[in-house]
């Protein structure tokens, strides 16, 4: 079990001219989302350069706060249904953040 601080990227590409609605599902994902205990940090972002992928920014308390929010009821929803029908493909990743600890040269 990772101690502190974790992070997650979810990076999503929506079919094409599914890009307003797929944009409408991650808002409601994020809204509820930022509501769970646990939740540092829930921020969505649209690439300049191609406007149909996506990029949630995820920071979760602790290891457990991060597998309860995977395991709602909303984001379970989200992966299983909703982007499985307006994504056309998605990469999920858990990061650590080793930056705040001293770095010896």
């Amino acid at each position: 079990m990772t101690e502190g601080p974790l992070s997650n990227m979810v990076v999503l590409e929506a079919l094409l001219g599914l890009e307003a609605e797929l944009e409408a599902a991650i808002t409601d994902l994020t809204l509820l989302s930022r509501k769970q205990e646990g939740c540092l940090r829930y921020d969505c972002f649209q690439s300049v350069e191609a406007s149909g992928r996506f990029m949630l920014v995820i920071q979760w308390q602790d290891e457990e706060s991060l597998r309860k929010h995977l395991d709602s009821k909303h984001v379970l929803e989200f992966f299983l249904e909703t982007a499985r029908k307006l994504a056309a493909e998605f990469l999920a990743e858990d990061y650590r953040n080793f930056s705040r600890r001293e770095m010896e040269f």
